[in-house]
């Protein structure tokens, strides 16, 4: 007898809410996860899937089925809370991720030449300095 396939996704529908909730549990009782995740094996496995030509062919034909509706979708059927929710959720975390940066401007604009009327020179004198510190902030961590 053949699959029907339309009751295995009325299944799949059916079992989802206990499947997250399955999932959940899972989840919040897991421990070493960060740990886990910057391992030197994590991050080989992942160099290495991100250069296994299957797994990029793959990835993009599976993008290939996809159209800008698939993608918009969501954002249409949940509207702008979509977005707005995780900013929310995320604001927290972000200000003290932040705060070390607007430390390097504040710290930096008062080290800037006044600006001039020549674009060229605003543009080296202030933008670059700026971008270029801001550049080194990020990236201390690894040094």
């Amino acid at each position: 007898m053949p699959i029907d396939v339309s009751k295995l996704v009325e299944k799949y529908k059916k079992r989802a809410k206990a499947a997250a909730e399955d999932w959940q549990k899972a989840f919040l009782e897991a421990t070493g996860i960060i740990a886990k995740a910057i391992s030197k094996e994590a991050q080989d496995l992942y160099e290495a899937k991100m250069k296994d030509d299957k797994v990029l062919k793959l990835r993009q034909k599976r993008l290939s089925k996809l159209t800008d509706e698939d993608v918009k979708k969501p954002v249409r059927e949940k509207g702008s809370a979509l977005y707005s929710s995780g900013i929310d959720a995320k604001g927290d975390k972000w200000a003290p991720r932040f705060k070390p940066f607007a430390e390097v401007i504040d710290a930096k604009l008062k080290e800037l030449k006044p600006k001039t009327t020549d674009v060229e020179a605003n543009i080296d004198n202030r933008v670059k300095p700026i971008a270029k510190a801001l550049h080194e902030k990020k990236f201390e961590e690894v040094k």
